[in-house]
């Protein structure tokens, strides 16, 4: 997180923070009766920005920001069914490149703080919104990139 403009009595703090998490690269693999499928060079990648703008009022805290997340997802998928009456003595087996567009989200929250002598209490809300999640079967009911909305409550210890 790097601070753009520290707080004064009238002016409100600006900063801005990168946050990138990786997931190891994993290989699943499941098999039931006669068939196999393999999820291989399984990884996920994320990165996300955020311009916070926050001020302090001697006993409470108030921030707002905005940002960016991005998804970056692969995989190999492939099946394999050994059943002679399907299909030949060698089975059949299909193979899918698991490369899915990324997906980018806007993520809107604002916060109230509550200043205490020892510790902190902060309650934030938020939405995430935006991004194409396309998908091979229809759902009943909402869309994988459906807006959502969040909320969380924190306890911060200060000495």
């Amino acid at each position: 997180r790097v601070g753009l403009l520290s707080e004064s009595i009238v002016v409100p703090a600006v900063s801005v923070t990168w946050i990138e998490r990786d997931l190891p690269t994993t290989t699943m693999t499941g098999t039931a009766s006669d068939a196999t499928l393999t999820i291989d060079k399984f990884k996920v990648k994320t990165n996300a920005w955020r311009v916070v703008v926050s001020k302090s009022l001697i006993m409470f805290g108030l921030a707002a920001g905005v940002g960016q997340d991005t998804y970056q997802q692969s995989a190999t998928i492939s099946a394999t069914v050994n059943n002679s009456s399907l299909c030949p003595a060698s089975g059949c087996m299909s193979t899918i490149p698991g490369d899915v567009p990324d997906m980018k989200r806007t993520n809107v929250f604002a916060d109230v703080s509550l200043n205490l002598p020892f510790f902190k209490i902060v309650l934030e809300g938020g939405q995430a919104s935006g991004g194409s999640a396309p998908t091979y079967n229809s759902f009943q009911g909402a869309e994988a990139n459906r807006s959502q909305v969040y909320g969380s409550l924190g306890l911060r210890l200060s000495y």
